[in-house]
């Protein structure tokens, strides 16, 4: 069975991702193919502009044949677990292929600089912890370090290693590859050139606009919506729109700001220093910063420093919501790999593929999120499913609409089912 994956949050899904999926399909011919997709919250620390349920209908109605859930512990965290706990999933799943969209789609440079990575050298570590000491982000560092020292070895200038590791899905495919070459994942990765405006462009070029544009396009209100006809593929559009008319969205990340700013106001400094990827020092600043912010975008603007990024501080800020510790993720086995393989939809050939895993799962098959049936010596899965639904929550309360605003649709959702191919 030929199986392709990809990995991706379809935040919402549109004629990029339609162009990637089916491009793909024509080169690889697969019988089946996988959807890894975000759940209430994306990688860079925002809430999903709708529900993960309204996403899986626009990527089956596209011609994904299976939907299976990322864990919010690996969706909303950094490049490097995001990737890593996709590749886990597909890798258990048995896929042959992992299709990736990348603004640089030569695969042999995409790979010279992810061994270098992988390899972590003594001159690389000497490197970048002279530019981490300079008060350089992570992510800054390690491009400037490779800009130093790869272009011997690979044969690229410095201008194209940082521009190849600063464009946003290259960054996720130098990640994917890391993930694959360091696991020993049996997965050929296959890199597809992007089209159209780059990750974090606003504008809309003909029929196409990335995911950004759309959701700043949304901010402007309902009306707004009939513009996105042209960008998203028609049953992805239809699908969409209805969600949005009933306000099941958008889901804005301004609207986080009175939670926030609440809960940061009525924390000590000690609750935070819990949290995943805190540093002494940012729990401080965190609180201080809430007393003088009056908007989100205020307080996000107060809290940047070169060293601390804006997708990192959102992501925290997430992790404080819903109570994610860094000793719960060790609970979960967060740094091995995910702890359960939860479908979100499927037609019926991607069925197919759901039979065959529960033949002989390597680990548990969930369909539907109900504790009662799920050992209770399985302390990793229970504690990663409980903060699956804490990010359900948190995203439900901030549906524009009330009725959507009710708990435990986790607990009660069944995985959407296409009865065709």
């Amino acid at each position: 069975m030929n199986v392709m994956g990809i990995i991706a949050e379809y935040n919402p899904f549109h004629n990029g991702h339609y162009y990637h999926l089916h491009t793909s399909k024509r080169e690889l011919n697969p019988d089946i193919t996988v959807a890894v997709i975000s759940s209430s919250f994306t990688q860079r620390g925002e809430p999903a502009v709708i529900d993960k349920w309204y996403r899986t209908q626009m990527a089956l109605e596209s011609g994904i044949d299976l939907i299976i859930e990322l864990p919010f512990p690996f969706a909303c965290s950094s490049a490097q677990h995001f990737a890593r706990g996709g590749i886990a999933i597909l890798n258990i799943l048995g896929c042959n292929y992992l299709s990736f969209g990348a603004e640089h789609s030569d695969l042999s440079d995409l790979q010279n600089i992810s061994r270098q990575l992988i390899a972590e050298t003594d001159e690389y570590s000497r490197i970048i912890n002279q530019h981490l000491k300079k008060g350089f982000s992570y992510p800054k560092a390690r491009v400037e370090t490779c800009k130093k020292i790869l272009p011997p070895i690979t044969g690229l200038s410095p201008q194209q290693v940082g521009h190849i590791m600063s464009s946003p899905n290259n960054i996720l495919a130098l990640e994917y590859l890391n993930a694959i070459n360091s696991s020993g994942a049996e997965i050929t990765p296959f890199p597809v050139q992007r089209l159209g405006p780059g990750y974090h462009d606003t504008h809309v070029d003909k029929n196409l606009a990335s995911a950004t544009a759309i959701r700043e396009l949304l901010k402007e209100g309902k009306e707004e919506i009939s513009a996105l006809a042209k960008v998203m593929p028609e049953k992805a559009f239809s699908i969409f729109a209805e969600g949005i008319q009933k306000g099941a969205g958008p889901i804005l990340a301004s609207s986080l700001a009175q939670i926030i700013l609440a809960r940061l106001r009525c924390s000590d400094p000690e609750e935070l220093a819990y949290l995943p990827d805190m540093e002494p020092g940012l729990e401080n600043r965190l609180i201080s910063c809430s007393k003088r912010a009056i908007s989100y975008e205020d307080f996000l603007q107060k809290i940047q420093t070169k060293r601390f990024v804006r997708t990192r501080l959102q992501r925290t800020l997430i992790y404080l919501l819903t109570g994610l510790t860094e000793k719960a993720r060790r609970v979960m086995n967060f740094y091995n790999c995910p702890t359960h393989i939860r479908p979100l939809g499927f037609n019926l050939q991607g069925k197919k593929l759901l039979n065959k895993f529960k033949e002989d799962p390597p680990i548990p098959l969930i369909t539907r999120i109900a504790h009662r049936k799920i050992p209770r010596s399985n302390e990793a899965l229970h504690t990663a499913l409980k903060y699956e639904v804490r990010a359900s929550e948190l995203l439900a309360v901030l549906t524009p609409e009330t009725k959507y605003r009710k708990g435990r649709r986790d607990y009660r959702q069944h995985p959407i089912v296409l009865h065709r191919n």
